[in-house]
């Protein structure tokens, strides 16, 4: 489900070898285009094989390795890079040499998909910009299963753009953030009074708190 991503966020697929109860190219829907897989599509490969040896030489091996990663991660973000995985790598299945591009903000549907009793099958999903997207900003996408007309299984994913979001507060020419009117300090008593006074019917203030409240408040006019 690509509703919520904007159009300027391409979405390729490649899936696994899947048996289908039409032929997959009746069988799927909300695609532009099909076309062969190029080396650019390959996306990552296969984990290797741990080159650990087993027994406990091996599990210390694994130990350090994992500290130095961890390491690595703390300089990573001292100098603003992103992380890396630090865990056990995942071995990705074959992927049919067929790339299959999305219809911008649409759903994506691979319909009566046949699954023996434990079998799997899976999608390398590439989401790349195809035009300037505002930093820091995010959406979301959901993989789902469906079987008839029951939600059945999926998850949900974030796809988040790589810088800091502007934040409509500053101020032109800094990097200062202009306060509410209640603290700021050029606000005349009464604006600031009219304001609490509008605000006081969306307070909330907990039951257990509300003596405390009541009491700090009369502490406060007395002075």
């Amino acid at each position: 489900d690509l509703t919520r991503l904007p159009p300027a966020l391409g979405v390729r697929l490649r899936l696994t070898a899947l048996r289908t109860q039409a032929p997959l190219a009746s069988s799927l829907s909300g695609v532009s285009a099909t076309r062969p897989a190029r080396p650019a599509d390959a996306g990552p490969t296969a984990a290797p094989a741990d080159a650990a040896p087993r027994g406990p030489f091996g599990a210390l091996l694994r130990l350090l390795r994992h500290l130095w990663c961890l390491l690595l991660n703390l300089v990573r973000r001292l100098l603003g890079r992103p992380a890396k995985p630090c865990g056990p790598a995942t071995r990705l299945p074959a992927f049919e040499p067929v790339v299959h591009e999305a219809v911008p903000g649409k759903r994506v549907v691979v319909r009566g998909v046949v699954l023996e009793p434990f079998e799997r099958v899976a999608a390398l999903v590439a989401v790349r910009p195809e035009a300037p997207l505002p930093p820091g900003e995010s959406w979301t996408f959901d993989v789902q299963q469906w079987v008839g007309e029951e939600l059945v299984g999926g998850g949900r994913y974030v796809v988040s753009v790589e810088g800091e979001r502007d934040d409509p507060r500053k101020q032109r020419g800094g990097d200062d953030l202009t306060p509410p009117p209640t603290h700021d300090i050029t606000s005349d008593r009464e604006t600031v009074e009219r304001i609490e006074r509008e605000a006081e019917p969306l307070r909330y203030v907990p039951p257990f708190a509300r003596e405390i409240v009541e009491k700090r408040e009369q502490e406060q006019e007395r002075r």
